[in-house]
């Protein structure tokens, strides 16, 4: 499990239901308008256009530790201009679940675990910046 990993110091995509970590950015506090250095963040864009806002920013971020949880989207602008052969990156491909990925909605609330959840393919990224 990724938070027995890493001391993770920040939620960068979350809501106030929704928060993994007592400290966490919403889309009113805006997680890409903060400031990361020096920071372990837990980054899950949700699946939105920002994903490669989010990728970017951590690719310029220095002294910080992101860690992305994302869809393996391979063949991205963001991924191959900062995850990819990124010395600083590691990747971490994952197998799907036999009935896709299920995920917490913004207001903390889950849909039917019976049902069929996200299917496409994801992956774990990991910035380590010096």
């Amino acid at each position: 499990m990724l938070t027995q990993e890493f001391d993770f110091t920040v939620d960068v995509c979350a809501s106030d239901d929704n928060h993994l970590l007592p400290r966490y950015y919403t889309r009113e506090t805006d997680g890409l308008k903060q400031d990361w250095s020096g920071e372990v963040a837990y980054i899950h864009p949700m699946f939105d256009g920002k994903i490669n806002r989010f990728v970017q920013k951590a690719a310029q971020t220095p002294s910080f530790t992101g860690v992305f949880f994302i869809p393996a989207a391979t063949g991205t602008k963001y991924f191959h201009e900062h995850i990819y052969q990124n010395p600083h990156v590691e990747i971490r491909f994952l197998r799907n679940p036999k009935r896709g990925y299920h995920f917490g909605h913004e207001d903390g609330t889950w849909g039917d675990p019976n049902s069929v959840g996200y299917i496409k393919p994801m992956m774990i990224v990991i910035f380590r910046n010096p």
